[in-house]
């Protein structure tokens, strides 16, 4: 387990009598009547509450409301998001005073969350002509009148016009502009629909391009009002009265933080502020041309605020948001980064008349700090939360609209003189208060004795002290004890360059880590033990190109070895080729009509001893998995487990280049396999039959070994997976497959293993071994005789590899071989 993060201030309420209190009327602002307020952009230039005093945050009130995403809009005296009550999802309208409930409207049954999410709809309503406007997660749009919420018109985007459902449901949110509403629904007809306010008559459909989380925002550029949309490849505006388009632009980027998940951002000169990419975003200024036409350049591109799904906001000539998990702010002339910062922890913001307003996704704490282009300062904030948030916040007059997963809250803004409570830090653990006195008292050398001896943490019992030393302005640290997108700050010990961080963890783990001094991933220099992360990416992110190292230990009870193992003496014989394999091109979407990709693969062998000197034929290992023989280890277990625990057999291990598979897909397996086994046959003596062939995979190639096996036309008849992604809404497609291959023959030897600390994202939901445990019961339910289980360790290749010759014993036992009863020393008993 880990320690919990400290409060970051025990409201001391009692203490308020001698505080000069001038709480004032708000200057007035206006409505927030959708998704990012008035403007689209997620600001007010107006609405602090009059006075002197510093500003402070107070709860009026905080409600349950079921489970969503949705986020609030406010209009005259009703606040609105939308909800579900564990059957149905439906929309609410509450009194923005008190937190009651007005009405509530039916959108239809509950949806589901995939992959960890919550239950519930996403998308946020829209507020205008009288009426509340709301897209279900299923795609239903629906008019309702503001005063009671009664349903006046509801359109069906998929089946009335054509509009594919996305993976997690619709998530745009619709927009209200004079008497029309715009929905950004998708389809090959047109993605950007205008529906009539009052009867859902369609008046116009444009901009055919891809869609899946983004939604319209309306704006003037170069002196026209226009509606601007971004899809999966261009951005494009449109005249908001008759759909005639204004101009277009190729963004040239791809990916869930780029166009899949943003909106266009206008930040005035005639500027947007696009997320396109992954790892880019750009400031695009539109411009009149000779010809009266109106074009797009490029003013300015950045790294900045990418790989988040957090809007964005500006003030200024800068924009704030998320880098990552990090706070940060870009110049918007230049494109510089001006700071980025840990704190107050990755979240959604908003901006309102120069100040930030900022809730955190992991703790639900609320936080108020000036926009400045200097850096990041916290003048108050409040523990509000107790779930996970994943909303942006919303302002009118004075107050903050802030909703977690299952709960909505209003925070106001108040006028207070300073606070005096005290701040609450962790306690010093006994031998860092021990450190702190020496070095008060003036004795040198008191840090190095600390550190001197140590090969990593301090380790005792369940008790883990991290130790980082070196000058930085600020230290986190990541690992698997937190996952993905996530790390914790460091404290630095008073009077010294020591950074430490205290947690608990179980004493059967084994657990990769590193630091972050100053933002930049670095290894822990106390500790001899490495790893290049197969999974994670250097901000922490599922891995891209970049690699991330990363330092490791074990615990005190952990089964497998707890220091690098030496080198076997090489046994086997290595060779290579090369497979090339014809990829057909996507039937739809980008790349369609395009003609077949050649892609060359690499191909390494291991042979056995003795594989030269004779005429012996032998079964067949093949690993998926591009990193098995370099960080798998894969030769130094094969020549070490080979004719002991294993029977000798040929290792294939491919190496597919980077997202060759993709995160689902036995596709592109299986036209790589069977490429790869013709060239070993006819290159090696194999025993060229189904029975003697063994296919393995792990995280993403997991689905597609499993997939290779099934059937009685498979490729394969023995398995072994590590960790296969299979999230929720894949298991009706092993259903699928289990069923058509019911009469099949089961697999000759069949293994399947996870992690405890397997790959998770805490602030997301996302917890792989949950479903795993789902899969490893599908198939034992279905009658599959299944070695394996949970095991403690964690995810990646640092975890897996301390296995491979578990699992080789499972797949192809020799005599000696007995990987089920082997097995029980790394299982995790079921509670």
């Amino acid at each position: 387990m880990t320690t919990r993060a400290a409060p970051l201030r025990i409201r001391l309420f009692l203490v308020a009598a001698v505080l000069l209190s001038s709480e004032a009327v708000c200057a007035g602002s206006p409505d927030w009547p959708g998704f990012r307020g008035p403007a689209g952009d997620g600001r007010l230039v107006a609405g602090l509450p009059e006075g002197r005093g510093d500003l402070r945050l107070e709860v009026r009130w905080r409600r349950p409301i079921g489970s969503g995403y949705s986020g609030i809009s406010l209009a005259g005296n009703l606040a609105v998001t939308a909800s579900s009550d564990g059957t149905r999802d439906f929309v609410l309208g509450v009194d923005p005073e008190t937190g009651a409930e007005l009405w509530r409207a039916d959108l239809g049954p509950m949806t589901a969350g995939l992959a960890g999410s919550k239950d519930g709809p996403i998308s946020t309503p829209a507020i205008g002509a009288g009426r509340v406007f709301m897209v279900s997660t299923a795609g239903r749009l629906v008019a309702l009148e503001q005063s009671s919420g009664q349903l006046l018109w509801s359109a069906d985007l998929v089946n009335d016009l054509g509009s594919g459902r996305p993976a997690y449901g619709f998530s745009t949110s619709p927009l209200v502009e004079g008497n029309l509403v715009l929905v950004q629904a998708g389809g090959e007809r047109g993605a950007l629909v205008a529906f009539e306010a009052r009867t859902g008559a369609v008046r116009w459909r444009v901009f055919e391009d891809g869609h899946y989380a983004q939604s319209p925002v309306v704006t003037e550029l170069a002196g026209r009002r226009q509606v601007v949309v971004i899809g999966s490849t261009k951005l494009a505006a449109f005249d908001p009265r008759t759909g005639d388009e204004l101009w277009s632009h190729e963004h040239g980027g791809a990916g869930e933080f780029g166009p899949e998940s943003t909106s266009p951002l206008p930040i005035g000169g005639d500027r947007l502020f696009v997320k396109h990419d992954n790892e880019r975003t750009s400031v695009l200024k539109v411009v009149v041309q000779d010809d009266e036409t109106l074009a797009v350049e490029v003013a300015a591109e950045s790294r900045t605020l990418t790989r988040s799904y957090s809007p964005p906001t500006f003030w200024d000539a800068a924009a704030y948001g998320y880098t990552s998990r990090f706070l940060s702010a870009l110049d918007l002339t230049t494109g510089e980064e001006l700071w980025r910062s840990r704190a107050p922890g990755d979240g959604f913001l908003i901006a309102v008349a120069g100040q930030l307003f900022i809730v955190n996704k992991n703790d639900g704490t609320v936080h108020l700090g000036a926009a400045s282009r200097d850096g990041w300062s916290a003048s108050d904030e409040l523990e509000l939360f107790d779930d996970l948030v994943w909303t942006p916040p919303s302002f009118r007059d004075g107050a903050f609209y802030v909703r977690s997963l299952t709960e909505l809250a209003r925070v106001d803004l108040v006028r207070r003189a300073a606070s005096t409570n005290p701040e609450m830090t962790q306690s010093l653990p006994a031998e860092l208060e021990q450190v702190r006195q020496a070095v008060a008292a003036g004795r040198a050398g008191a840090v190095a004795d600390l550190l001197d001896g140590l090969e990593g943490p301090r380790i005792d019992g369940e008790r883990v002290l991290f130790l980082w030393r070196g000058e930085a302005t600020e230290v986190g640290i990541a690992g698997d004890m937190f996952g993905f997108r996530y790390d914790e700050p460091m404290q630095r010990l008073e009077g010294t360059d020591l950074w430490w961080k205290e947690l608990y963890l179980d004493r059967r783990g084994r657990f990769n880590y590193a630091y972050f001094p100053d933002y930049v991933p670095t290894l822990d220099p106390l500790n001899l033990r490495s790893v290049e992360s197969t999974a994670m990416g250097p901000d922490l992110n599922h891995r891209a190109n970049e690699a991330l190292q990363m330092s490791w230990f074990a615990m005190p009870d952990y089964p497998g070895a707890k220091s690098v193992a030496p080198e076997p003496e090489p046994r086997g014989r290595l060779e290579s080729f090369d497979v090339s394999v014809e990829i057909p091109p996507p039937p739809r979407g980008p790349g369609a009509g395009q003609p077949p990709q050649t892609v060359t693969v690499p191909v390494t062998v291991w042979l056995p001893p003795g594989y030269d000197d004779g005429e012996e034929r032998y079964p067949v290992a093949l690993s998926l998995e591009r990193y098995a023989a370099t960080i798998g280890d894969w030769p130094a277990t094969l020549d070490e487990v080979v004719g002991e625990t294993v029977a000798p057999l040929i290792a294939v291990m491919i190496d597919a280049p980077p997202g060759f598979y993709g995160r689902r897909g036995g596709g592109r397996a299986g036209l790589l396999a069977p490429e790869v086994i013709a060239a070993v046959d006819r290159r090696y003596r194999t025993r060229a039959v189904p029975e003697e062939r063994a296919v393995l995979g792990a995280l993403y190639t997991g689905p597609p070994a499993l997939q290779l096996s099934l059937g009685s036309d498979r490729l394969f008849a023995r398995v072994a997976v590590q960790s296969p992604f299979a999230i929720d809404a894949m298991l009706p497609m092993y259903r699928r497959q289990i069923e058509a291959a019911r009469e099949a023959a089961r697999p000759a030897a069949f293994y399947f293993e996870w992690s405890y600390w397997d790959m998770r994202s805490r602030l997301e939901g996302l917890v792989l071994k949950e479903y795993m445990r789902d899969l490893y019961e599908l198939f034992s339910a279905s009658g599959y005789d299944v070695i394996g289980g949970e095991v403690w360790d964690s995810t990646d290749w640092a975890g897996w590899r301390n296995r491979s010759g578990l699992v080789l014993e499972a797949l192809f036992p020799s005599a000696r071989g007995d990987a089920r009863s082997r097995f029980e020393r790394w299982r995790v008993a079921s509670e």
